[in-house]
């Protein structure tokens, strides 16, 4: 759904630099110990890394804003999602990812309502989804889970906190060059072992290659089950060719397509018989928005929609990411409007105007 409203420019979407440092030279730009340290609960024990623990309450605005205080030289995910300017020192974002078990329409929704998508923090732990109850796994209580945005040459560092009762996981940066750091790429038992329950692994790679990509679980089927998200890396306009077809380049304009089920993934694969065969979704949704129409009743949730804000006469860049997790294409088109198609899978390309995009699972494709 798209709205017509007061816009300001995209700089004003983000927070000023409250942090300028520079960068150490070294490879291990990350000054703690990286890859995997426990975080099991235990009043008083220390973890791999001498520090105590303290009971781990699933707050993760404490755990993030405990380590950004730790160390002055990391910027917040609001600081380096900025306008990137030609020039200007990279910066090294940090991310906290909590991982649990958690429910649509859960007690958090009898609170609040969302109403922001494509953030790092949730004001409200409630998702809604398609107005269908369901377990989930999700990232800091999110659907989708956090949107790294970042600008070309920054670092980014990912904790990983995997509190999903008796499973494993790992997280791959699907579209990020992951030269030098291969040992960061999510892909289990070839370059890391899966993250334990309890435990928390720290991810860290150069944002080098400017583009739309995305993040998800590449464990078992916990992708379909919630946990994926938008991965941005912006550059300076004098380096993208195609800058002067658009004016706006916001971090809320991304369109992050998947499939949904109303039951566990692993209820529907390899699948049923007898009823509710194949693997076919029941819904689509848009940044973790929809509404599902009962086919036996007839009856309709009122579930809110995804809302794009613009200005009649103004061009928008969208950042458009199929994160479906079955076979199916996914076709996308705005009524009543052409689109000027500027990149795919990360590559500026040819400007080309379509009235449609047809994608597959894992393809990512920017208009305006």
């Amino acid at each position: 759904m798209f709205a017509v409203g007061d816009q300001s420019t995209s700089a004003s979407w983000w927070q000023e630099d409250r942090i300028n440092s520079a960068l150490p030279d070294n490879s291990d730009f990350f000054s703690s110990t990286h890859g995997v340290f426990q975080t099991h609960p235990g009043g008083g024990k220390k973890n791999s890394l001498g520090a105590r623990n303290a009971f781990k309450h699933l707050d993760y605005r404490t755990s993030a804003t405990a380590e950004l205080k730790r160390n002055p030289l990391l910027s917040t995910p609001e600081q380096c999602a900025r306008a990137c300017r030609e020039g200007e020192p990279p910066k090294i974002c940090y991310y906290h990812f909590t991982l649990e078990m958690y429910t649509v329409l859960g007690a958090a929704c009898q609170v609040c309502t969302p109403n922001a998508t494509n953030t790092v923090w949730s004001t409200c732990q409630c998702i809604l989804a398609d107005g269908v109850e369901k377990g989930i796994l999700s990232a800091n209580r999110m659907l989708p889970g956090p949107s790294i945005q970042v600008c070309e040459g920054d670092k980014v560092v990912v904790d990983v906190e995997n509190h999903m009762e008796a499973m494993e996981v790992t997280i791959h940066w699907h579209g990020v060059w992951q030269r030098g750091t291969q040992y960061y790429d999510g892909v289990p038992f070839v370059t890391q072992c899966p993250i334990q329950q309890g435990n928390t692994f720290r991810y860290q790679w150069d944002a080098a290659n400017a583009g739309t990509h995305f993040w998800h679980a590449h464990t078992g089927l916990q992708k379909m089950d919630g946990l994926y998200g938008s991965i941005v890396i912006r550059q300076p306009p004098a380096r993208d060719p195609n800058s002067d077809l658009y004016d706006f380049d916001l971090t809320t304009h991304v369109m992050l397509l998947s499939d949904w089920m109303h039951e566990s993934a692993a209820e529907r694969y390899p699948g049923r018989l007898a009823v509710n065969t194949g693997q076919d979704p029941e819904n689509l949704l848009i940044n973790g928005k929809g509404q599902f129409r009962d086919p036996n009743t007839g009856f309709m949730t009122n579930t809110p929609l995804e809302v794009f804000t613009m200005t009649p006469g103004r061009r928008y860049r969208f950042r458009v990411i199929n994160s479906f997790a079955s076979v199916c294409p996914a076709q996308l088109t705005i009524e009543g409007h052409d689109l000027i198609l500027i990149a795919t899978d990360g590559e500026p390309v040819h400007p080309v105007t379509v009235n449609t995009i047809i994608s597959f699972s894992g393809e990512y494709f920017v208009k305006h």
